[in-house]
């Protein structure tokens, strides 16, 4: 048999990951190494755990899977909702083996809720509501996790979980960690599969927070992020003696993790320049967002739940209302050229489109190169905060690409995008009452890629990207990726000798299809 075991650690980085090997305190990951291969592996644009980890199950860029962010526009009128996995496009590796017999268990992966019927067990992660949901599939396989994990933590950022100190945050997330490591050994040990897929999601949440403790001597918490990677290592020694030599083990990250230097408020540039034009404000729209501002940061202080699980979980309908009054307060549409959206990318207001739009389409190529001109300019202290500025089509191709917003900023690392505003002025903020609050770590673009096992040789050659992983993935299965994937498969790193590849049904279905319409002369 050929199996496959992906470890997933959010924002797994090699920065903490070296010298925690050069101290000999990740054995088994080295084990890992010595015996494959290792490299980075290229995130998405932007590197962020709801655009990259549906690159890795699907293969396909944005343009394809369709998430560029974790909010999405209501087209009718310019607000916004969470997003789920029924917003990603395309098929699943974890449906395509299923539908081709294989067995798959998923746990802790974010974006894959609501939870797919799969042949085998899934296990919901990060943009899962909470556990008054269907959180496993099938849904009474949750009493069985509960009975191995009790009071089983889904993720970090659920509001229930009261996170208000450091201290609680490291204990819950070595919490979460063993809950999602325990879960993994008995399902490794007493259950059937072809790919068992597991994500370790609370480094990300603990690297934000505790990354300016970590090369602190003088601080009590500087072992925290080291700890979580030590705790990880275990559990890998675990599945290693769980695991027969036929498995494939690969160790993977959404992306990488460095300093923040700061959130780039997108709108307040456009508003600078007159891209963007708001209305006087009102008193009571002044009121609102002070009170709003206020709101979230007490709410946080006493309750430590932040915002998106406040809006996620006693929020549902008015929350997106409340984000979108913050974002968009005195704009007047009927002006307003352009304006930004989820993780910092721009909108054209083009009439025809856009609920109030003002922009004709023969000013739309002309305006997207004047905004991308004025983005160049800015800087943070006489330093570039923009690694890249695109035009959609530049980088993102296929049948989602119409959704994707007009304008991309790819941030250069430890920059990351603020949509929302409170009427502030300043272009580069250090901290906010929502998305900035307490953070001191953000993405890199760079993750990593750890492979190993009797199929893989130690001949990666090439820096690989996300969406590699899922043709790689099919093909160390035996199924033919489609020819949909954007991915390559990773050629250089792969023993064939014994790996027989077939066509999935998907893609039978699919050539019968097309010879049946050209027989049709259509």
């Amino acid at each position: 048999m050929n199996r496959v075991l992906v470890i997933g650690i959010d924002g797994g980085s090699y920065n903490i990951i070296d010298p925690l090997l050069e101290k000999g305190l990740l054995p088994n990951i080295k084990k890992l190494i010595d015996n494959g291969v290792r490299n980075y592996l290229e995130s998405t644009i932007h590197p962020s755990s709801e655009q990259a980890w549906p690159a890795f199950y699907t293969g396909t860029n944005n343009g394809k899977h369709g998430i560029f962010g974790y909010l999405k526009r209501n087209k009718e009128d310019y607000s916004f909702r969470i997003i789920s996995r029924l917003d990603v496009k395309g098929e699943s590796i974890f449906k395509i083996l299923s539908n081709n017999g294989k067995k798959v268990i998923v746990i802790g992966m974010p974006l894959i809720y609501p939870l797919e019927e799969v042949n085998g067990y899934m296990v919901g992660g990060l943009f899962c509501p909470g556990k008054h949901v269907q959180w496993t599939y099938p849904a009474d396989f949750k009493n069985e996790v509960e009975k191995i994990s009790p009071d089983y933590i889904l993720d970090l950022t659920h509001g229930e979980q009261g996170i208000r100190s450091d201290d609680q945050l490291i204990e819950k997330n070595i919490k979460c960690i063993r809950d999602i490591g325990n879960l993994s050994c008995k399902m490794l040990k007493d259950y059937e599969w072809d790919l068992f897929t597991v994500v370790f999601a609370s480094t990300d949440r603990t690297q934000h927070n505790l990354w300016k403790y970590w090369n602190d001597d003088s601080n009590k918490y500087k072992d925290a992020i080291n700890q979580s990677y030590i705790e990880i290592d275990k559990y890998v020694g675990e599945f290693m003696k769980l695991v027969s030599k036929d498995t494939t083990i690969l160790i993977v990250s959404d992306h990488g993790f460095c300093d923040f230097k700061g959130g780039v408020v997108i709108n307040n540039i456009l508003k600078q320049n007159e891209y963007m034009v708001t209305k006087k404000p009102k008193i009571s729209s002044m009121l609102f967002r002070t009170s709003a501002r206020l709101f979230f940061k007490i709410y946080k202080k006493i309750y430590g739940m932040q915002y998106k699980s406040i809006l996620k979980k006693y929020f549902p309908r008015v929350g997106v209302k409340i984000a979108s009054s913050l974002t968009y307060a005195d704009v007047n549409w009927d002006k307003t050229k352009a304006f930004a959206v989820s993780s910092g990318n721009v909108c054209i207001n083009l009439k025809g489109r856009e609920p109030r739009g003002c922009v004709d389409k023969e000013e739309y190529d002309k305006l997207r190169d004047n905004i991308i001109e004025t983005l160049k300019k800015v800087e943070d202290n006489g330093k570039k905060v923009f690694e890249g500025i695109y035009k959609r089509e530049e980088i993102y191709k296929g049948y989602a690409l119409q959704d994707a917003p007009d304008i991309i900023v790819n941030f250069m690392d430890g920059y990351r995008g603020i949509m929302f505003g409170f009427g502030g002025k300043d272009i580069i903020v250090k901290s906010d009452a929502i998305f900035t609050i307490d953070i001191s770590g953000t993405h890199a673009r760079d993750g990593i890629l750890i492979a190993s096992g009797y199929r893989v040789k130690n001949n990666l050659k090439k820096k690989p990207r996300i969406i590699d992983m899922a043709p790689t993935i099919l093909t160390l299965l035996g199924i033919k990726p489609s020819k949909d994937m954007d991915g390559l498969v990773l050629e250089d790193i792969l023993d064939k000798k014994n790996l027989k590849i077939k066509s999935s049904k998907f893609d039978k279905e699919k050539e019968i299809i097309s010879e049946a319409i050209k027989d049709l002369d259509l």
